[in-house]
């Protein structure tokens, strides 16, 4: 999984997860992010690409992926816990 602010500019954030394999948690600083999969071995290929994802402050979020070699989909879910602020919060 890589990730960056730019689509051309992502650097690797996980490697080498298997199917059915569940992470670690990574802090990340809020802002607008690209995140593309891309198979082992071969770091050009994109197997899905999730653009213009924004992660606020202190939220936790999981990223699902789900799928098979022919087709891939990913999820991003705000956690059960997570503190997500109204509009009206946020530029206080």
């Amino acid at each position: 999984l890589y990730m960056g602010s730019l689509a051309e500019k992502q650097e690797e954030l996980l490697s080498h997860v298997e199917p059915g394999e569940v992470t670690e948690y990574q802090t990340i600083q809020p802002g607008r992010y690209f995140m593309d999969l891309r198979p082992a071995g071969n770091p050009d290929e994109v197997l899905a690409r999730i653009p213009n994802l924004m992660l606020r402050r202190n939220v936790l979020y999981t990223l699902y992926v789900i799928g098979n070699e022919n087709q891939w989909k990913t999820i991003l879910t705000v956690d059960g816990a997570s503190y997500l602020p109204w509009p009206s919060e946020i530029n206080r």
